[in-house]
């Protein structure tokens, strides 16, 4: 039966008639009964049975087609896979995919649905994907593994790893040792059980004090391996990885002691930085601004100090009072209060340098700069960093890399020897040469004391382990912890990974596994040469150079084999010693072995190994070693092993085509095929890929995540969005290349209305469900990866493969970026523009800075009522509106929280080589996010008032209202203008150190006069003279950036924000005598802020502080309004 009808049916005799009928003289058969034999003659019945035969033929004919066509139809139902894998494949997508939901419309929730639901998100994790629950798979593995009897058939090293373990979990032993350990390190550091900020009679003594800190931070970085103050390492230099060099900068590793993971690490720095920034600065300004400096907030008591500083008092009150019985801060706090405090200042300080380090090499193009690398000998840099604390000297260096040497089997000669370095770097030791030429050596010792502390806390006692975890918990708003055993499982993972994967490693790996996935790597390989050799935007010398570097990329595949022998792998962590009731100890023992092997590399030839263990679920490209470091950990279900290739490539396929791509992205293509830094594409090829860069960074920079109440980096994900998309493209038509030389794979169960095609994408899909939190969504905003769901839809919207093969039409896949459905219409060869995510992409502009603010409040606020942030002109700062800020806080009804902040460049804010208008608005929502402001009313004079109109209207969202006082976006005051006339003048100004700071201003005065007629001005520019403990004169300003971008501030960009408009209510204030806001132009104005009022005073320039009472008034009255 088909359709309801016969296909052929044999009609009964007896209700058929015997002769045919006639019909208008024409005989016609209306059924033929092949039990009819006609008597008339032999021929009919020769011609009958001919007719017979011909009709069966036609039959068996009709019949044939039809078996064949109903077999291809069934084909992908009856050839199924029906192996484990896939099964468990098939049963793992159907439980998390949402089929209800147009894969056009939203292929997230397409393949990712039911995910949260299938596996909930562990209480100890603010976020959770594949990645993380295949990690904690690993480490459940690894904690069984630890937990087996110690065996004589073990080898050496895994007796060793055992005992770390026990020693671990051994609580009785940690509270039987209590604080010991910590002051044994601290003795062996050169430093005192009790700094002398603790000591009542050193604290209050005036007498000289001495404290070697060069050799207690070497000590520390020898014994710990963690940077203090100063960054220190040992690697392949950039420019010849084939022979190891000392390194000296910013510093960059913390100690590798056990932490919860790495995640959690960097979310609890994020927050004790954010908390560090935001300590409110007191008597300072207070003398700045000519006051005693005694205020009603000048300071703080114990119960008021934000969480870190609380942390800190109360581990160091613990500490000090184990150390000595006789120390009791429980009856006054005063002195450690006070300790702390310089702690938290010290710290910012060094917040702010490094961020100036960082911004100062920074270019439009890239991060990299081949020029910015430096190789100096010691004398050299202790010039470069002596010219900040010129006449006087302070030796380090020498002294410092000496030290670092001692013992190790390698000499290092001060005098030919050099070390790498950068400018950056150098920055940053140039400041912190100058920060600790004027600072107290007792404050100092109590930094590196704390640092030392900090590290070692968690180590010990069960009550400073809840110490830290309260304080983690008020940081990073986890709902639980993981358990100790889990803990001690990943920090001996962390630290001996090699030996703790000998449990994971496996012959039959080596011989069924690893080639499977080598032919798929170079089935990638062979995808991507293709696509490149098919661009015509890069030369051909250019193009042969990256094919050449991507046939001679090598690859490290499962883990390395000598783990399987156990007198290499004895031999290898040979020194290490373990005993089961030192935990601590036994830490430490591990990290001081680490840093002598490291030390002893030096001048020997780099032998690139292994990016990673092998227990470590992720994938790495190594620049210097022009490698892909594959672990056996990623090397299994969802990301591999799923049954059928389509699954595979889609998968574990993407994330070798990402890594491969990270060769020639915007980092990688600095790197030539041998790892060394040099440009080795073309000028021109450059250019054209400079040139191509916006389209990712608009697209990924519209994509607006609701939980973060925020937009994606763009340019901070650059790198890994180009890798993602290069990896998907190679991954698929690699993929493709299988199939040509294998054949059809068989379908998938439960799968068999998808194509295979449609099975890679949807593998692909699988890959990135996660689920997070809201809190953990604001920390991905900080990641160089984008968070899943964004990764997934970024590269789908780029993909003509996934529109076709899921018959999307045209502009019906999600884009979520206006710019991108306009830049598909505006380049016409769409592959070609898809292509050059697999060489690379490239321009990154520096991030948003990190602003110093002072804030004002009452105890009267209530409800979700906006604070008023105050932005100030050029030249000026927060100080000089604290007096008007504190007067519209006390007025403002409902109460406002008042907070005025240090422009980029300005006051207490880092220094920048960028200062735009655009800048300044990025740093006013970056600081509104800092500060978990959802919205803000905006006041801002002149240029503070430029940057607040710029900002409303590109980020409405984030503003509640706007008070613009003299400032205009229409037209440049000629008075402005002439402001730039001064800077060379500024600049060339000397004065002798040894004067006041008011004389000092008074020579200042003289020397300005001839240049600055205006007396106001000229008293207004002098406000921003400082003087340094040092004697330096410094301005408050950077005035080599500001003279240098002088034309960026003079002109509004008009042209950024036509066809903007914010449509909050705006109130302008101008000053009749002034010309920097006209009346003229009011209805100009009006066409970018229709709601505008203009207030009129009769005052200059500087309203504010001409008519103080009259503009708070006005002010006050116009926030007040509902």
């Amino acid at each position: 039966m088909e359709g309801g009808t016969p296909v052929w049916v044999i009609p009964e005799p007896g209700n058929q008639p015997r002769v045919p009928t006639a019909n208008n003289g024409t005989s016609k058969c209306t059924i033929v009964s092949p039990f009819l034999v006609a008597v008339q003659s032999k021929f009919r019945r020769k011609y009958y049975h001919k007719v017979v035969f011909a009709i069966l033929i036609v039959i068996i004919l009709i019949l044939l087609i039809t078996i064949i066509i109903l077999s291809f139809r069934t084909r992908k139902s009856t050839n199924k896979c029906e192996s484990k894998e896939c099964i468990r494949a098939a049963s793992a997508l159907l439980q998390s995919m949402d089929m209800s939901v147009d894969p056009c419309d939203d292929f997230y929730q397409f393949t990712c649905g039911n995910w949260p639901e299938e596996h909930p998100r562990p209480d100890s994790l603010t976020s959770y994907d594949w990645f993380s629950e295949r990690q904690q798979r690993i480490s459940r593995h690894v904690r069984k593994f630890l937990q087996q009897n110690i065996t004589d058939q073990d080898p050496v090293t895994i007796r060793k790893v055992k005992t770390l373990y026990r020693a671990c979990m051994d609580s009785e032993a940690l509270e039987k040792l209590g604080l010991q350990p910590i002051l044994d390190y601290l003795k062996a550091f050169d430093l005192p059980l009790v700094p002398a900020l603790l000591n009542q009679t050193l604290a209050n003594s005036t007498a000289p004090y001495e404290f070697d800190w060069i050799k207690s931070l070497v000590k520390i970085k020898k014994i710990l391996g963690m940077d203090v103050l100063i960054g220190f390492d040992i690697f392949p230099d950039s420019q010849n990885r084939s022979t190891n060099k000392i390194g000296l900068g910013t510093p960059e590793s913390g100690s590798a002691l056990p932490f919860n993971d790495e995640d959690h690490y960097k979310k609890v720095k994020r927050e004790k930085r954010k908390i560090i920034m935001e300590t409110v600065e007191n008597s300072d300004d207070e003398k700045d601004e000519g006051g005693s400096g005694e205020d009603e907030d000048s300071s703080q008591s114990a119960s008021s100090m934000p969480v870190y500083s609380r942390y800190i008092l109360k581990v160091s009150a613990a500490v000090v009072m184990y150390a000595d019985s006789n120390v009791n801060f429980e009856a006054s706090t005063d002195i450690l209060v006070s300790a702390v405090e310089k702690i938290i200042a010290i710290t910012k300080e060094l917040y702010k340098y490094t961020e100036e380090a960082e911004n100062i090499t920074k270019t439009e193009e890239n991060d990299y700069n081949y020029d910015d690398i430096l190789h100096l000998d010691l004398a050299e840099l202790q010039k470069q960093t002596d010219e900040t604390v010129s006449p006087k000297t302070l030796p380090i260096w020498e002294k410092f890399i000496t030290l670092m040497m001692e013992g190790a089997a390698v000499k290092f000669n001060p005098a030919t020897d050099q070390i790498l370095t950068s400018k950056a770097d150098i920055r940053y030791l140039q400041l912190l040469t100058e920060f600790i030429m004027e600072s107290d050596l007792k404050s100092i010792e109590f930094f590196i004391w704390w640092s030392v502390v900090d590290e070692l806390a968690v180590h010990t006692t069960a009550a400073l382990r809840q110490m830290h975890y309260e304080y983690m918990r008020s940081l990073i708003k986890t709902e639980g912890s993981i358990s100790r055993s889990l803990y001690c499982a990943n920090g001996i993972n962390n630290l001996m990974g090699m030996a703790v994967s000998y449990s994971l490693v496996s012959e039959k790996f080596l011989v069924e596994t690893r080639p499977k996935v080598d032919l798929m790597l170079s089935n990638i390989r062979r995808a991507f040469n293709n696509l490149v050799e098919g661009i015509n935007w890069m030369d051909e010398e250019t193009k042969l150079q990256t094919l050449d570097k991507s046939w001679s990329m090598k690859s490290l595949i499962g883990f390395p084999e000598w783990i399987m022998n156990k007198t290499t792998l004895d031999s290898f962590y040979k020194g290490i010693e373990a005993n089961e009731t030192t935990h601590l100890n036994n830490m430490v023992g591990i990290l001081t072995w680490r840093m002598k092997r490291k030390l002893n590399t030096l001048k020997r030839k780099n032998e690139f190994g292994w990016a990673t263990s092998p227990s470590h679920v992720n994938a790495f490209h190594t620049f210097q070693a022009n490698t892909i470091t594959v672990p056996i950990a990623i090397l299994q279900y969802p990301f591999y092993e799923l049954g059928l290739e389509a699954l595979n490539y889609g998968a574990i396929g993407t994330i070798l085509g990402h890594e491969l791509t990270h060769g020639f992205d915007d980092s990688g293509r600095m790197f030539d095929k041998m790892g060394n830094m040099h440009q080795w594409w073309s000028n021109k090829t450059i250019e054209e890929y400079v040139n191509r860069t916006s389209c990712f960074v608009k697209q990924y920079g519209g994509y607006y995540i609701p939980d973060a109440e925020d937009y994606i980096n763009g340019e901070l994900t650059l790198g890994e969005n180009i890798a993602d998309n290069g990896g998907l493209r190679e991954a698929y038509h690699a993929y493709k290349l299988y199939r040509q030389e294998n054949g059809p794979e068989p379908a998938l169960p439960g799968f068999e209305q998808f194509t295979h095609e449609q099975l890679f994408f949807i593998s692909f899909g699988n890959l990135w469900c996660e689920s997070a939190t809201p809190s953990s969504m604001k920390y991905a905003l900080e990641d160089t990866h984008c968070p899943g769901q964004y990764r997934l839809k970024g590269v789908l919207t780029n993909s003509p493969e996934f529109a076709k093969t899921f018959g999307c039409r045209k502009g019906s896949v999600k884009m979520s970026s206006k710019f991108y459905r306009n830049a598909l219409q505006k380049y016409q060869n769409f592959r070609q523009l898809m292509t050059i995510n697999i060489i690379s992409f490239g321009s990154r502009k520096p991030k948003p800075i990190s602003m110093a603010y002072r804030a004002f409040e009452g105890t009267d606020i209530v409800g979700n009522t906006a604070p008023l942030v105050v932005v100030h002109d050029l030249f000026a700062s927060k100080r000089q509106w604290k007096n008007m800020s504190r007067a519209i806080q006390e007025n403002a009804k409902p109460a406002r929280k008042v907070i005025a902040v240090d422009i980029r460049n300005h006051g207490d804010s880092p220094h920048s080589p960028y200062h735009t208008y655009a800048h300044l608005a990025e740093d006013i929502v970056n600081f509104l996010k800092e500060n978990d402001i959802d919205r803000a009313a905006l006041l801002g004079h002149s240029v503070g008032g430029r940057a607040v109109m710029y900002t409303a209207l590109k980020y409405p969202q984030v503003v509640e209202r706007i008070i613009v006082a003299d400032g205009s976006p229409i037209s440049t005051s000629n008075t402005f203008l002439q402001l730039e006339s001064i800077f060379p003048r500024l600049k060339s100004i000397t004065i002798n150190p040894e004067l006041s700071i008011a004389e000092g201003r008074d020579t200042m005065k003289r020397q300005l006069a001839k240049t600055i007629h205006n007396e106001a001005m000229l008293d207004f520019v002098l406000k921003n003279i400082k003087k340094t403990e040092g004697g330096r004169f410094l301005w408050g300003q950077n005035i080599h950036v500001l003279h240098t971008n002088f034309k960026n501030m003079a002109h509004f960009p008009i042209e950024d924000v036509r066809g903007y408009q914010y449509r909050g209510p705006a109130l302008f204030i101008s000053g009749s005598k002034s010309d920097f806001l006209k009346v003229s132009e009011f209805e100009d104005i009006k066409r970018f802020f229709p709601k505008a009022e203009l207030q009129l005073m009769d005052s200059g320039h500087d309203i504010h502080t001409e008519y103080p009472s009259e503009f708070a008034k006005t002010v006050v009255s116009f926030i007040n309004q509902s």
